[in-house]
């Protein structure tokens, strides 16, 4: 969410504007004011947005700042809803998105909002338990309690609970992926206990108009393998009833994955009470179990990088 944060005390006078008129001026407005960044005069990086304050102050030419994941962009125009004309003569605007774009600024896990857009809120689940943290966990299996077997508009938008099991949306994993470049993570558990994990660099869905198709660069790495290169890779997504392979992929093991023929993964199938998958319809990953036993436990995650 975008909007104006009043960083001056009332005694603090910058550019002839008090922190009080600011704060009079501009304190109701909404997501939509933005500065024209168009007009950068500079862009550098800040720790805080005071920094970023600071910074536009000793600019005369800086008449705003947008501070945002930790980057500070100074500009020379602004514009506001509430004040169509630009600010008053002098007076200088602060801008901050209050809003996490992921995880990676969340200090503890748990669910959290995020705005990978800036705008539009997004509940998710914020692991900083794993790997030194910064995890925006997408799927979770555990324990059978929600329904993946589900049609397209389903996994487009997401289902579940953040909490426990559920699928984050495709719709949001584009979002996300298309805003900054993120690695993916893959934690698994069998039944006897042993856990797993993958990870992959630069990973990536594509938009609706490609049917989400399913990118990275490489396996970096893990010693659950590679279970996502050969059928998986480069594929779009595949639902009950909007399958895109040419063995109906999604049906025949009641699933919904990025298939090709079929599969050597398939997280997203009918969760078993226990290793044994009769024709091969589990929560599979291949590289890990060595055969097409199903897991116990699966979690993606993604993190910027």
């Amino acid at each position: 969410m975008m909007s104006l944060v009043i960083l001056l005390a009332a005694n603090w006078n910058i550019g002839g504007a008090t922190g009080t008129q600011r704060s009079q001026m501009y304190t109701n407005a909404g997501h939509n004011d933005k500065a024209f960044t168009e007009d950068n005069v500079f862009e550098s990086p800040a720790k805080t947005a005071l920094h970023c304050a600071l910074m536009c102050n000793q600019q005369d030419s800086c008449m705003a700042f947008t501070f945002d994941d930790k980057v500070c962009r100074g500009h020379a125009t602004v514009m506001t809803s509430h004040s169509p004309s630009g600010p008053a003569p002098g007076a200088r605007s602060f801008f901050q998105n209050n809003g996490q774009k992921n995880c990676r600024e969340e200090t503890k896990s748990g669910v959290a909002t995020v705005y990978p857009d800036n705008s539009t809120p997004l509940q998710v689940y914020c692991d900083q338990a794993t790997d030194g943290g910064g995890w925006t966990v997408f799927q979770r299996r555990q324990d059978g309690s929600v329904d993946f077997y589900r049609d397209w508009a389903s996994y487009q938008k997401g289902f579940g609970d953040p909490s426990g099991e559920f699928w984050l949306g495709l719709d949001a994993l584009n979002t996300l992926t298309s805003r900054q470049t993120y690695e993916l993570r893959v934690d698994l558990m069998k039944w006897e206990g042993t856990k797993g994990y993958a990870t992959y660099s630069n990973f990536s869905i594509s938009d609706s108009s490609d049917n989400y198709r399913l990118n990275y660069d490489n396996f970096t790495g893990g010693n659950a393998g590679d279970s996502l290169y050969g059928r998986h890779l480069g594929q779009q997504f595949s639902t009950k009833d909007r399958d895109h392979t040419t063995f109906n992929c999604a049906q025949r093991f009641h699933g919904a994955w990025w298939y090709k023929d079929c599969h050597h993964s398939n997280l997203n199938a009918e969760y078993k009470n226990s290793s044994r998958a009769p024709n091969m319809d589990g929560l599979h990953w291949y590289a890990f179990a060595r055969n097409y036993d199903s897991m116990k436990f699966a979690e993606m995650k993604l993190r910027p990088t």
